[in-house]
């Protein structure tokens, strides 16, 4: 992955161009040589965002990487991790729901009343256990616990998606369904802001209920049937 984001974070410089990779992961260089049947399908979408770069993978020994292993380990100039990540989720989420610090309020308000919520925010400040041990409310999260954290008002965030309390999830895909686009535009827009547990479900959910988009929903117009006449001669 890290190598994907610098290519395409640098797609300026990189795309149209012959770009040397130096990598201290031996087992990438042969990823590219394998047929796309017989690696995953996550390593195969990896794999197409790669083909459109003209790379060269290159073996460097962890030890020899001198100016990576420097750039990782730089002191930050921040402590306040959380804090930045949440400025950063506020702007994104702010722009979607031009949400207001009332309506702020309101979701730290939902988040703190969400035994759920409550639960995650516990593992958050004391650690995740292994699963069978997590919470029960909470275990639906475990999978993206490295993603997780609160801000200073106590909101949860996933990377910078909010992670919406139970009772705020049916105004956000009222919200994300106003203007009635598909059920793949809707699932998009939502997994790019927000997250919660099958959100994707509820999602395709809420799209075919729309009774507006039932009512004017193109249906496939059966052609009427017509017999052949039959002929009288060869």
């Amino acid at each position: 992955m890290a190598v994907i984001y610098g290519l395409e974070h640098f797609n300026y410089y990189t795309y149209g161009r012959i770009v040397t990779v130096q990598t201290d992961h031996k087992p990438i260089l042969g990823l590219s040589k394998k047929l796309y049947d017989t690696i995953s399908p996550r390593l195969q979408r990896m794999l197409l965002r790669l083909n459109k770069y003209n790379i060269q993978l290159e073996y460097v020994p962890g030890k020899s990487l001198v100016i990576a292993d420097a750039l990782s380990r730089a002191q930050s100039t921040t402590d306040k991790f959380d804090e930045v990540l949440g400025q950063e989720a506020t702007v994104r989420i702010n722009l979607l729901t031009q949400a207001s610090p009332t309506k702020w309020e309101e979701i730290a308000k939902m988040t703190t009343d969400d035994p759920e919520m409550q639960d995650v925010l516990f593992h958050i400040n004391n650690g995740w256990p292994e699963k069978r041990k997590t919470k029960i409310a909470a275990q639906p999260y475990w999978h993206c616990k490295e993603e997780l954290y609160s801000t200073k008002e106590r909101i949860i965030c996933r990377g910078q998606r909010l992670v919406v309390p139970v009772k705020y999830r049916k105004e956000i895909l009222k919200l994300l369904h106003v203007s009635h686009k598909g059920v793949v535009s809707s699932k998009i827009k939502a997994r790019e802001y927000f997250y919660w547990p099958n959100l994707n479900r509820d999602v395709e959910e809420y799209v075919s209920k729309c009774k507006i988009c039932q009512k004017f929903r193109r249906e496939n117009q059966k052609e009427i049937l017509i017999n052949p006449e039959i002929p009288g001669r060869p």
